[in-house]
């Protein structure tokens, strides 16, 4: 008896609640039945048992979790009363987009020096976020941050300018400051 997971795959994150449980079994035996267990921290959330009815099908189950982590996994029975389980995989649900906020320099602030530090906070479900500073539109620093205050040092030539930062977390939520 063989039971494999396969989807999602391991560490998945994804910011669609609903999601698509697929494992295979195969047997030398007639096959009887599989059960998915998903798990959030504290209990199981999701437990379902289906008939299966040929070998080397694929079962799926389509559910909908709310924003956290989870655990999960597929365990099969054949007629001859053996069971096999999957590895057990870890996936995250989140729907939260980043919050951007620009501390400094303020807004129409007139700044003495040309070397400019740019500071902003980030808050997010994740520990951390890809995020693109701009400067008057144009892409200018592009980094991984983690999340609290962060700061960027430029040097910049003496002139208006308009900074705005959009950041992206592991889960494909996208934030963006104001300008």
């Amino acid at each position: 008896l063989s039971v494999l997971a396969v989807f999602p795959p391991v560490n998945y994150c994804t910011n669609n609640q609903t999601i698509n449980f697929i494992c295979n079994v195969t047997d030398n035996w007639t096959l009887s039945n599989i059960t998915l267990y998903i798990k959030n921290t504290t209990s199981f959330v999701y437990i379902n048992t289906s008939t299966i009815l040929e070998n080397g099908s694929l079962a799926s189950w389509k559910y909908t979790l709310d924003d956290g982590r989870y655990s999960w996994y597929c365990s099969a029975y054949d007629k001859m009363g053996d069971n096999h389980t999957t590895e057990v995989r870890m996936l995250s649900v989140d729907t939260v987009q980043p919050s951007i906020s620009l501390l400094s320099p303020a807004n129409f602030q007139t700044l003495q020096n040309n070397r400019v530090t740019l500071m902003f906070n980030l808050t997010d479900n994740s520990s951390e976020l890809n995020c693109t500073i701009y400067i008057n539109n144009k892409s200018l620093v592009r980094k991984t941050y983690s999340l609290g205050i962060n700061k960027v040092i430029l040097n910049l030539d003496e002139r208006k300018y308009e900074w705005k930062i959009i950041c992206m977390d592991k889960a494909n939520n996208m934030g963006e400051s104001q300008t």
